[in-house]
């Protein structure tokens, strides 16, 4: 069955390139071929790969007959010098090996001549890497490479031998039976806000515990974390809001005690906002200047008929990228705008999955491979492709590593079955492989892997045997652990903490589950990470009137924000933001942590239209609504906020169907937190790293 499916695509796609090679006449009744090219399998000198990708095609209805040429070393195609006859409407398969004595790529072209006299070309191409060197990583074994086995193969060695200086977590140690094993050095930094660990590689590692703090109890205290007594709370500032305030009383902290005050007349009453300034108090009452609506610092529009894919981009000077394309059509354009609106340059792309900014170049991860681009041009600066002859390779995640390397997962898949994963260390200046590691039967899930201020990245597989796996790796490739997962794969991670993406939590540590009992939400929406707390948007239905008739009750979405205790998990708010209760609209942005430890979004008014007047707002780190401004024009405010220099962008979609396009909104003192999972890749690098 397999081959009779190659063999109908094979002549679906002839009968539409054939016309495009010089070399294959389109008279009805001749020999084809299935493929212009075949690529063999990458071997080390002295293996053999084989390939029965390339088919004879008789699409006629008589018999044929073709005489195959001959290939020079290192290649051979089986019947060379012969005539081989295919049957009407049949093909048969031409084995191609490859065996080569030497490293290096080598093409030849292997020609089919038919019995009318017309040539059938077939580029015929192979690699060979050179042999690894295999280099051990301590004395106590010998590595050597295994030529039919493709690997490094390790022995022990060196029995009793001083084996410490290859090893940075021992004092003092000796080779016994392969290992090197001895009296560990102490990694305890005497800091009560970090976890203490020995990576054999780089010696002692700190991992912040700030994340394993509690919110704090009120309003009137704040997260801290003391290097001799650990977590603590600490007093908030006095005159810090803790209750309802008007101009006749007002609840605020004074001396970590909630204080009910009388204000007297005159007062500034009100919050700073960006669309309003305080008020005063007149005869009791808070009069205030009327709302504006916040300016937009620039727009940018994208051409007639394309649509805007907004990845939330920006680099560390502010400029933005985001993807115009039209619909239905493979091809986008990546676009740059500096900081001020003007567009910088735009540059085409095939099939882009998704981008993100790392080491100083946009990365683009495509559907096979991945691709570095200059952030001052768009210039490619080098490509990289997974996939092979017998096997296609789904790149599935990425994340920016340490010391100008980045990390990526793909899976490889023969006729639509996944046959394992591989996660790949890359140069981020050239792409050169640092290290990989092959997950034999697991496929990477298509969702994240968050890296963390170390730089140890956090992965999630699936096997084939419907089993999901947890797995953390250093920076030098070496699992940390591999464990079964019966909660979701990971989503984000900072100070000692993993959340996931059903809201469990694990350490950073050993992979440990954190949580006293279940979450309370759907798992929804993106986790945010900062000091003392966890934000994300949770789902659930209530019943409620129906948009069109409001007598008639329905399961309806809410959409509420909430703050979590990270050392639980469990849930200290929620405030309703978008129900048919309390309106807001179910289209927002989703929100960004601020430096103030607030979270902002864009919301439509109208729960039940998503067009209409939108408005910016901004919640409290006790989860009460600080301000609410309107947003200028009638636009659609979609996806992933970015907040970058003081100024929110966001992608924007005309109700009427016009261009697509992209606003930023000037939000003067608004930035992001200097440490934390701060945006749902991070960053606005979207780089999958922890601040």
């Amino acid at each position: 069955m397999k081959n009779r499916v190659r063999r109908f695509f094979a002549i679906v796609v002839l009968t539409g390139l054939t016309a495009c090679r010089e070399r294959v006449s389109t008279t009805i009744g001749e020999l084809r071929v299935g493929t212009p090219r075949v690529d063999l399998p990458t071997v080390y000198p002295g293996q053999t790969s084989r390939s029965e990708r390339l088919e004879l095609i008789n699409a006629s209805r008589s018999f044929r007959t073709g005489r195959i040429g001959t290939l020079g070393a290192p290649f051979t195609v089986e019947n060379a010098g012969e005539d081989v006859t295919v049957a009407g409407a049949d093909s048969v398969r031409l084995p191609l090996t490859f065996a080569p004595t030497e490293a290096g790529h080598f093409e030849q072209t292997l020609v089919i001549e038919d019995e009318d006299g017309a040539e059938l070309a077939v580029l015929v191409t192979g690699t060979a890497d050179p042999i690894p060197q295999c280099v051990s990583p301590t004395p106590c074994r010998t590595s050597a490479f295994d030529l039919s086995l493709g690997a490094c193969i390790e022995s022990p060695t060196n029995e009793g031998l001083d084996c410490a200086t290859s090893n940075a977590c021992y004092a003092s140690a000796t080779c016994h039976l392969g290992q090197c094993v001895g009296t560990a050095i102490d990694c305890n930094d005497a800091d009560a806000c970090s976890t203490d660990l020995c990576d054999p590689t780089r010696g002692c590692v700190h991992f912040p515990n700030t994340a394993r703090c509690p919110a704090p109890p009120d309003a009137c205290h704040v997260t801290a974390c003391d290097p001799v007594v650990g977590c603590k709370f600490d007093d908030a500032p006095d005159g810090t809001r803790c209750g309802p305030s008007d101009c006749t009383t007002a609840n605020i902290c004074l001396l970590g005690q909630c204080r009910t005050v009388p204000v007297p007349a005159g007062a500034t009453c009100g919050d700073d906002t960006p669309c309003q300034p305080k008020g005063r108090c007149n005869e009791g009452a808070c009069v205030r200047e009327p709302k504006t609506t916040l300016t937009a610092a620039w727009t940018v529009w994208s051409p007639p008929r394309h649509v805007v894919d907004w990845d939330s981009l920006a680099d560390v000077n502010g400029n933005v990228y985001f993807r115009e394309r039209i619909p239905g059509e493979p091809t986008s354009r990546l676009t740059s705008v500096a900081p001020n609106g003007t567009v910088r340059w735009k540059q085409e792309l095939f099939l882009p999955q998704q981008n993100a900014v790392m080491d100083g170049l946009v990365m683009v991860r495509k559907q096979d491979g991945v691709e570095a681009r200059r952030t001052s041009d768009g210039t490619v600066v080098w490509s990289r492709s997974f996939s092979t002859a017998d096997s296609l390779a789904s790149t599935r995640n990425y994340a920016r590593g340490l010391g100008g390397s980045m990390y990526l997962g793909y899976v490889r898949f023969d006729a639509g079955f996944p046959l394992g994963s591989t996660l790949l260390s890359l140069n981020s200046f050239n792409g050169s492989t640092l290290w990989q590691q092959q997950l034999p039967a697991q496929a990477f899930e298509d969702t994240s892997m968050p890296v963390d201020e170390n730089g140890y990245v956090y992965v999630s597989t699936w096997g084939n045997d419907a089993r999901r796996r947890y797995l953390s790796f250093t920076p030098g490739g070496q699992q940390r652990w591999s464990v079964l997962n019966p909660h979701s794969g990971p989503a984000a991670v900072f100070g000692g903490r993993v959340y996931h993406w059903d809201h469990w939590l694990s350490e950073t540590t050993d992979g440990g589950w954190v949580n006293e009992r279940d979450p309370e939400l759907w798992p929804s929406g993106f986790p945010r990470l900062a000091l003392g707390a966890i934000s994300f948007i949770g789902t659930e239905y209530v019943d409620a009137g129906s948009c069109s008739d409001p007598t008639v009750e329905v399961q309806s979405r809410v959409l509420k924000l909430v703050r979590v205790d990270p050392p639980t998990s469990r849930l200290k708010w929620a405030l309703e933001i978008s129900s048919p209760r309390v309106g807001g609209g179910l289209g927002i942005t989703n929100p960004v942590l601020t430096s103030r430890s607030t979270v902002v979004f864009s919301q439509a008014t109208d729960y039940c239209s998503a067009s209409g007047q939108y408005v910016m707002r901004e919640v409290s780190p006790s989860g009460e609504p600080s301000w609410s401004c309107p947003l200028p024009g009638d636009e659609v405010y979609s996806g992933e906020g970015l907040l970058i220099n003081g100024t929110y962008v966001s992608a924007i979609i005309p109700p009427d169907g016009g261009p697509y396009g992209v606003r930023a909104i000037a939000l003067p003192g608004f930035e992001l937190p200097e440490h934390g999972w701060a945006t749902a890749w991070g960053s606005p690098q979207r780089d999958n790293h922890a601040r």
